[in-house]
């Protein structure tokens, strides 16, 4: 390997490692939690306004909190809402966001999902929301806000601290 493609490869991999230092957790780590909130998921032409429970744990190390159980409740279509591919995961991406893993719903005929729901966190009020996200099967998550008990703070962490 000639010294250009070694200075490179070298630069390649400084990039990458500085990417992977930087990671966001979740405290209080190691607990188990539960969530409530409302959910508005357009499934074809029905939006219902719908309520949602879920719980699970955060890991030891507060890398993600593992969605274990999910209920979906309200009137209309809600009540038929039929929760697929748990466990789910929250993956703190920084301070102030965090993308939900593996969610799916089916509504009525519509599969929703799997998908991946990008979301905002707010530590100040113990919120995660998401509003506008593509869940695939004609379906959009229009809004998803969720307040864990205990209280979540995400973190930024670096590697090293």
């Amino acid at each position: 390997m000639n010294k250009k493609n070694v200075l490179r490869l070298a630069a390649s991999l400084l990039v990458v490692a500085s990417i992977s230092a930087h990671a966001a957790t979740i405290s209080p780590a190691g607990v188990p939690f539960s969530a409530t909130g409302t959910m508005v998921l357009r499934a074809g032409l029905a939006a219902p306004t719908c309520t949602v429970s879920m719980s699970g744990l955060v890991t030891a190390d507060g890398s993600q909190a593992v969605v274990n159980s999910v209920s979906i409740s309200g009137d209309g279509r809600c009540g038929g809402s039929r929760v697929k591919n748990l466990p789910w995961t929250i993956q703190p991406t920084s301070s102030s966001s965090a993308f939900i893993s593996g969610v799916a719903i089916d509504v009525g005929l519509s599969r929703c999902g799997p998908s991946t729901v990008s979301a905002q966190w707010n530590n100040s009020t113990n919120t995660l929301s998401a509003t506008g996200q593509p869940m695939g099967g004609n379906c959009t998550m229009q809004v998803l806000t969720l307040s864990p008990n205990p209280a979540f703070t995400f973190s930024d962490k670096f590697a090293g601290e």
